[in-house]
C-alpha cells in the first residue's frame, strides 16, 4: 500500500511542476514582450512637421479641422502640436504611418458626436492630450495608455475615475490591447462609479493595468460590486506592482455584503484564459474577494501583496482574498496579513492544476481553502499546496469535497500555526485545526497525501479551554452519508500543542488504503477540557469499515508535568462491523509518557496495542 501511495504521489508532483515550468515560462514571455515601466513620461521635443505651419491656432476655440485634415493627408512623417487646444469639428482619420506627438499641454478637442482615430504612434508627457465631448480610438501599436493623456491628475485630490475610464476605452480600441499606466508617486482617487452601486472601472477583457501608482477609493463611496471588472472573457491579461487602497476605514458597512450586494471586489474575472498578476498590492479592504478569477484557465498570482484586510468588520461573512475557479494556476509567494476580523480566508481555490506555494499569511481564519466545484469542465485533480507559512489561522488548511470527488491532492512541506483567536469571528468553543476537512458529503477523497508539514498550536490567551472534538492538528472528520477514501497517506508531519488529538480520524463511509506513518505528535490536548478520548496522539473514532489500512512508525510523546494525554493511540470500535482486527494494523509506534495518562492507563514503551473503547451500535 505504501509504495503504491507513493508513486501516486511522484506522479502528481511531476505532473505538477510541468505545470509549474509552462507557467513560468509563460510569464517570462509575459515580462519580455512588454515595455519597462517608466516613472513618469518626458515631454517630447519638437519634431516633424509643426501644426501650425498647416494653418492651425490652437487657441482652444478657432475651428482647427482644416489644418488637422491637412496633416492626416500626408503621407507618413510626424506631426507636432505646440502648447495649445485644438480645435476638430468632424471625424478624421491619422494613418498608421502618421505619428502625433504632443507638446507640453497641447491637446486636441474633440466635438461632440465626433471621432478622432488614431491608426499609427502616438508621442506626449503626463499631461491632458485629448478633450472635449467626442470620441478618441486607436488601432495603432501604443503599448502604454497614460490616464494623464485624458484628464487625470494623479494629485490625491481630484476624481480621477473617468478620465481612467477614457484611458481603458482607448486603449481597448487598440489591436492587441494595451496597458493603462498609472505613474510612481501618484495617487489616483476614485470617486465615482462607471456603473453606478456596480463597477468603478469596467475592463474589457484585452487590456491590462501596470505601474506603480495608487488607486484609492474615496471616503463615503458607497455600496459597489467591484473596483476593476473585466465584464468580457479575459484574454492574457496583466496586472502588474499597482496598488489598490479600498480604504475601508472610511468606507464602513452596516450590512453583510453578498456576491450581488457591495461585494467590494477589486478585481473581478469573469471566464477567460491567461491572467497575470504580479508584484500588485491591495490594502485596507472589506472585499468578499480582492481577487475573483472566475472559471478562469491558467491564472498566476505572484509577488503580491495584501495588507491590513479585513479591517473593521462588525460582523461575519465569507470572504477570500484570492478566489480561484478554473484550470491551471499558480499562486506563489504572496504576503497576506489580516488587520481585523473580517478576513476570512486568504486563498481559496477550486478545481485542476492549481499549486499553491511559498506564500505567508497572517491571522486569518484559515490560510488556504481547497474545495471542488460541480463545474463539469473543471476536474478537481492534480493539486499541490506546498511550502506555505501559516500564521495565526484557526484553520491553516480547510478541505472541502461537497461537490465532487476530489483526486491526487499533495499538501506537503507547510508550517502551520493555530490560534483559536487568531482572526475571523469565532466562538470561544469552536473547532480550531491545522488542517481540517470540512463540510463532508458522499464523495469521494483519492489518491490524497498530507506530508512533512509542521504544525504548531499557539495558546490563544486568557482561559480559553475547548470541549470541540475536532480542534486536532490533522481533522479528518468526514461524516457525511457515504463519504469514501481510496488512497490517504499521512507522513512525516510534526504535530505539537494540538488543542485536542494530534491526528482526529473518523471516516463514515469506506475507507481503503489509508496509511498513518512516520508523524511525531508532541503534547495533544492542550486546552481540552474533558475526558472523553479527545485528547489523544492518534485517535480513531467509529470508523465503521477498515480495508487495508495502517498506523505505523509513529511517535507520541507526553513531557508535561501533568499528563494532558487521555492516551498515546485510540481506536474507539464498532467491533467486529468495522474489520478493525483484521484491516487495520498497528505496527511499531512509539508511545512516551512519563506521566499516567487520563485513560489511566500507563504507557511508557514501544507498542502495537491502542486504547480500545467499544461502542454500542
Amino acid at each position: 500500500m505504501g509504495h503504491k501511495t507513493n508513486m501516486c504521489l511522484n506522479r502528481c508532483k511531476k505532473w505538477l511542476l510541468v505545470i509549474g515550468v509552462i507557467f513560468v515560462i509563460v510569464g517570462i514571455q509575459w515580462n519580455s514582450s512588454s515595455e519597462n515601466t517608466a516613472a513618469a513620461l518626458e515631454t517630447p521635443a519638437p519634431q516633424g512637421t509643426n501644426i501650425k505651419s498647416l494653418g492651425a491656432t490652437g487657441n482652444g476655440t478657432t475651428d482647427d479641422t482644416t489644418a488637422l485634415r491637412k496633416a492626416s493627408e500626408m503621407l507618413s512623417g510626424k506631426i507636432y502640436f505646440p502648447t495649445g487646444t485644438y480645435v476638430l469639428n468632424e471625424d478624421l482619420v491619422f494613418r498608421k504611418e502618421l505619428t502625433l506627438v504632443f507638446g507640453q499641454n497641447a491637446n486636441i478637442k474633440v466635438a461632440s458626436g465626433k471621432t478622432l482615430k488614431l491608426d499609427g504612434g502616438l508621442q506626449g508627457g503626463l499631461y491632458t492630450l485629448f478633450t472635449g465631448d467626442g470620441s478618441v480610438v486607436a488601432t495603432g501599436t501604443i503599448k502604454k495608455v497614460y490616464p494623464e493623456w485624458f484628464g487625470a491628475l494623479g494629485n490625491a485630490i481630484q476624481d480621477d475615475r473617468p478620465f481612467i475610464q477614457e484611458a481603458v476605452n482607448f486603449a481597448s480600441t487598440l489591436k492587441k490591447g494595451a496597458a493603462v499606466h498609472f505613474t510612481q508617486n501618484r495617487s489616483y482617487v476614485l470617486g465615482t462609479m462607471t456603473v453606478p452601486q456596480q463597477t468603478i472601472i469596467s475592463m474589457p477583457g484585452h487590456v491590462s493595468l501596470e505601474g506603480r501608482g495608487t488607486l484609492k477609493v474615496r471616503n463615503n463611496m458607497g455600496k459597489y460590486n467591484t473596483v476593476f471588472e473585466f465584464t468580457k472573457p479575459i484574454d492574457h491579461i496583466y496586472v502588474r506592482e499597482l496598488t489598490v487602497d479600498a480604504n475601508a476605514q472610511n468606507n464602513p458597512i452596516t450590512e453583510k455584503p453578498s456576491d450581488t450586494n457591495n461585494a467590494m471586489r477589486v478585481f473581478t474575472l469573469y471566464t477567460g484564459k491567461g491572467a497575470q498578476f504580479q508584484g500588485v498590492t491591495v490594502r485596507n479592504s472589506l472585499s468578499i474577494q480582492s481577487v475573483m478569477a472566475n472559471v478562469v484557465d491558467d491564472l498566476v498570482v505572484q509577488d503580491c501583496q495584501f495588507l491590513n484586510m479585513g479591517v473593521g468588520a462588525p460582523f461575519f461573512f465569507d470572504t477570500s482574498t484570492i478566489y480561484s475557479v478554473g484550470n491551471n494556476a499558480i499562486i506563489t509567494r504572496n504576503y497576506f496579513e489580516a488587520g481585523g476580523a473580517g478576513s476570512n480566508t486568504a486563498i481559496e481555490v477550486h478545481g485542476f492544476g492549481k499549486v499553491v506555494s511559498y506564500n505567508v499569511t497572517k491571522k486569518f481564519r484559515t490560510g488556504i481553502l481547497y474545495a471542488s466545484t460541480s463545474n463539469r469542465d473543471y476536474k478537481n485533480e492534480n493539486n499541490l499546496i506546498t511550502n506555505n507559512r501559516i500564521e495565526d489561522a484557526v484553520f491553516g488548511m480547510s478541505l472541502w469535497a461537497t461537490r465532487g470527488d476530489v483526486k491526487q491532492l499533495t499538501i506537503t512541506n507547510n508550517s502551520i500555526i493555530v490560534n483559536a483567536r487568531g482572526g475571523g469571528f469565532l466562538s470561544t468553543n469552536a473547532e480550531s485545526a491545522g488542517i481540517q476537512f470540512h463540510h463532508p458529503s458522499g464523495d469521494a477523497w483519492i489518491n490524497i497525501a498530507i506530508t512533512d508539514n509542521f504544525i504548531d498550536f499557539k495558546h490563544p490567551g486568557g482561559n480559553y479551554m475547548t470541549l470541540a472534538p475536532h480542534a486536532a492538528g490533522i481533522d479528518l472528520s468526514l461524516q457525511g452519508s457515504g463519504t469514501k477514501v481510496e488512497g490517504l497517506l499521512i507522513k512525516g508531519n510534526i504535530i505539537r500543542n494540538a488543542y485536542t488529538n494530534g491526528i482526529t480520524w473518523n471516516i463514515e463511509g469506506v475507507q481503503n488504503n489509508v496509511v498513518v506513518e512516520e508523524n511525531t505528535i508532541v503534547n495533544p490536548g492542550a486546552l481540552y477540557s474533558g475526558k472523553e478520548g479527545y485528547s489523544s496522539g492518534i485517535a480513531l473514532y467509529e470508523n465503521p469499515l477498515f480495508s487495508n489500512c495502517f498506523v505505523r512508525n509513529n511517535v507520541v510523546v507526553e513531557d508535561r508535568t501533568t499528563s494532558k494525554m487521555y492516551t498515546g493511540l485510540l481506536l474507539r470500535s464498532l467491533g467486529v462491523a468495522d474489520r478493525a482486527h483484521q484491516q487495520l494494523s498497528w505496527i511499531n509506534n512509539t508511545i512516551v509518557s512519563e506521566m499516567t495518562p487520563l485513560s489511566g492507563e500507563k504507557t511508557v514503551a514501544i507498542g502495537n496495542t491502542p486504547i480500545i473503547v467499544q461502542t454500542p451500535f
